[in-house]
Order: structure tokens, then sequence, then C-alpha cells
């Protein structure tokens, strides 16, 4: 089973909804947001009006990440390892990239950019960050018929 791109487009439109409800707020920039099967191959993607250059491929990267390592890039990140260390330049260990599991599959993944990787280092009034956004468009999943 694959994500379909009906669900992919759900849960961007679901993303971006939660990113532009605190959009210019101090760490509540524009962002990214990709969504890949589970062979890592874009489905669907959408970027904010404003959002950095360099977040436009990146959040593509996170997702593949994802899908990869099977696990959230976040976890990558928080064991210090630097992702120029791997043989596949589209690796990385930032923040913002969550798989997606239906009944212990994986079936795809979110990667999201142009925040801060996770919530970890800033105010707990803190918009939601990469990784919380990620997360969020995973659970809204939750009760999508598949």
């Amino acid at each position: 089973m694959d994500i379909s791109l009906k669900a992919a487009l759900s849960v961007i439109g679901f993303v971006v909804s939660l990113a532009s409800q605190d959009l210019g707020k101090k760490e509540g920039g524009p962002i990214a947001v990709t969504l890949v099967g589970a062979d890592g191959r874009r489905i669907a993607s959408a970027s904010m009006e404003g959002v950095m250059p360099v977040s436009v491929g990146l959040d593509e990267n996170k997702a593949y990440t994802a899908i990869l390592g099977q696990r959230s890039t976040l976890e990558w990140e928080e064991k210090g390892l630097d992702g120029r260390n791997f043989t596949d330049t589209r690796f990385t260990c930032f923040g913002g990239g969550v798989p997606i599991k239906i009944k212990g599959k994986i079936i795809g993944a979110v990667g999201v950019s142009g925040r801060h990787s996770s919530k970890k280092d800033l105010p707990a009034d803190a918009p939601l960050q990469d990784h919380e956004l990620a997360l969020q468009g995973v659970k809204c999943l939750r009760d999508y018929p598949f």
C-alpha cells in the first residue's frame, strides 16, 4: 500500500492550514511541505508564499530520509549525526521528516521545512515547528479511509 494523491493533498492542506494560523509570529515563518510514497518518490508538495528558497527541496529530502531511515529525521538530529557522512546526498539529519505508518507498515512520509527543526529549544508557547507540523500531518490521517 502507498499513500494516495488524495491523502497526500489532504495532509498538505492540513499542514499549510496549521502553519498559516501563526504566520508572522516570532518563529512562525512560511513553510514548504512534501509527501513521498513508500519508495521515497514525491507524490505532492506545496510551498507557502515567502518561504526560504533553501526550504523548497529540503522538505522533500526530509521526507525521503524518513523513508530510508524508517524513523523521524529528528531522531537522527538528536543523535548528533551529520548527513554529510552518508553517501546519499539527499539524506538529511534535520528534524521535519516523519514516516506515515498504517497497520505497522510505512506507506509514505511527510517532510516540512522553513522553521526550526522542533520546539525543543524554544519557549513553550512558540508556534509549531517543522517536526511538530509533520507529526500533525501524519495524525490527520488517523481517520482517513485506507
